[in-house]
């Protein structure tokens, strides 16, 4: 599982910044500079076993903020959410407020898949008591080889909503379209709201959840979703304040300032204080038509991408966006308007672009998928 990888040619810190790329580095040469030991030096040529030890013990030296890097993915195979040789164990203070974290089933590629428990002596395959769950998309691995392998969303989100994990998720929402399943025989119709997962126990409420739920027949998953969002910030009480949903708007220049200054090189994840909503406002040429469509901005006025610092690899993908917006100057045919992290309760995963620009105007944040 792609959770369980941890790949020194792969790891950032480990690599060499071209500029436009990072370059992967060899393994002896990290083991030299990180370790002062010298490998692969060998009339015989490379031992596996001597490059595997020096690869652990990279990764047992850097392996604190290796997994703070990855907002500690291995804490979802712990029993009691707690390790006594990790820095997670220790109190996290939370900058802001918990937030909720939505799936728009119906517009992107994922799926779940049941996995039957082969532990179980129940016969019945669709049985929920017997059945775990999986969240299967299809993605490139990456590397040098382009690989398309099954990820499996289930455990991922698990780590994310341990107490100590940042961003603070008070539930993971995966909402599918009700009407598809209409047809379907009663034994095989999923529930229309089932909790998959519950960080704080069957019998305890206040632990973060993984829930499906599916909208009514007749009943669009794109208005739940915007009426979730709307109701999710009306009832934080930092929105009680009279303030606009709405900020300033601002240059690209001053972007990449915002996005740098409070991160640039961190591996920690939700240090911004802000994010910004890209908006299209003109028509544009030929030229720009691959980045706009490459961006879900694909019309003007239609869609809208969130650059954002939730976690550390967000953020390097949002400057390496505003870099890119940049070098194409389309600064006439682009706005970008700044936000206050602290007001956001609501985190919309979709490529529906038409969704995507309801859910802002809500006070939400889009992510692509």
């Amino acid at each position: 599982p792609s959770h369980l990888l941890r790949d020194t040619a792969t790891y950032r810190p480990f690599m060499n910044d071209g500029g436009k790329r990072m370059y992967q580095r060899k393994l002896s040469q990290l083991v030299e500079e990180e370790l002062g030991l010298v490998i692969q030096n060998s009339i015989k040529g490379h031992s596996s076993v001597e490059d595997a030890s020096a690869a652990l013990l990279l990764y047992w030296k850097r392996r604190f903020e290796w997994e703070r890097y990855l907002g500690y993915p291995l804490q979802c195979l712990l029993d009691d959410g707690n390790s006594n040789d990790s820095e997670s164990a220790v109190g996290v203070e939370q900058k802001f407020q918990p937030i909720k974290f939505y799936l728009d089933g119906c517009n992107i590629p994922v799926g779940m898949r049941r996995v039957p428990d082969p532990n179980s002596n129940n016969g019945s395959k669709h049985n929920d008591s017997s059945t775990s769950w999986r969240l299967i998309s299809k993605t490139s691995a990456q590397g040098t080889t382009q690989v398309h392998t099954e990820v499996d969303w289930i455990p991922i989100f698990k780590s994310s909503l341990l107490p100590n994990a940042k961003p603070s998720i008070q539930e993971v929402i995966i909402m599918f379209d009700g009407s598809k399943f209409k047809t379907c025989k009663k034994e095989k119709r999923p529930p229309k709201h089932q909790v998959l997962h519950n960080a704080g126990g069957d019998s305890d409420d206040s632990g973060g959840k993984i829930v499906v739920n599916l909208s009514d027949v007749g009943q669009e998953v794109d208005d739940v979703l915007v009426d979730r969002c709307k109701n999710d910030y009306s009832s934080s009480t930092e929105s009680t304040k009279k303030h606009d949903i709405a900020g300033r708007i601002i240059s690209i220049d001053q972007v990449i300032d915002l996005l740098t200054c409070w991160g640039d090189g961190s591996t920690d994840n939700d240090t911004l204080e802000t994010y910004i909503v890209v908006r299209r406002k003109g028509g544009g040429t030929k030229t720009n038509k691959k980045l706009f469509d490459k961006l879900h901005l694909r019309r003007p006025c239609e869609g809208a991408l969130c650059l954002t610092g939730l976690t550390s690899r967000l953020l390097k993908h949002s400057v390496a966006i505003a870099k890119e917006l940049q070098r194409a100057r389309v600064c006439d045919l682009v706005e970008y308007e700044v936000r206050r992290r602290e007001y956001v309760r609501s985190v919309v995963i979709t490529n529906d672009v038409l969704l995507a620009d309801r859910v802002v105007k809500e006070g939400g944040i889009v992510l692509s998928f």
